[in-house]
């Protein structure tokens, strides 16, 4: 079965929401079977958490992380910035 490229961006962003070592906010975009992650990790553990979450879903050819850590116990991320 060939998987589409918002099939493959729905599998992964669902499996990332489920899995409870991934903390953070993320992007999730495919093209090609090439899944790219952009946005916040918790920490460099739950980055490293992430990458092989993605890559662990069928169809996934290769994922690009583009997540940055930030320390959010200071502020959070989903905090809006007046």
């Amino acid at each position: 079965m060939c998987d589409t490229d918002g099939d493959l961006t729905t599998r992964v962003a669902f499996a990332l929401l489920e899995d409870v070592t991934w903390k953070g906010v993320v992007d999730v975009k495919c093209r090609n079977g090439v899944v790219k992650l952009a946005g916040l990790a918790t920490s460099e553990q739950s980055r490293k958490a992430a990458e092989a979450i993605a890559s662990q879903q069928s169809g996934v050819i290769a994922v690009v992380n583009k997540l940055y850590v930030s320390n959010c116990s200071k502020r959070p991320i989903a905090q809006r910035v007046p």
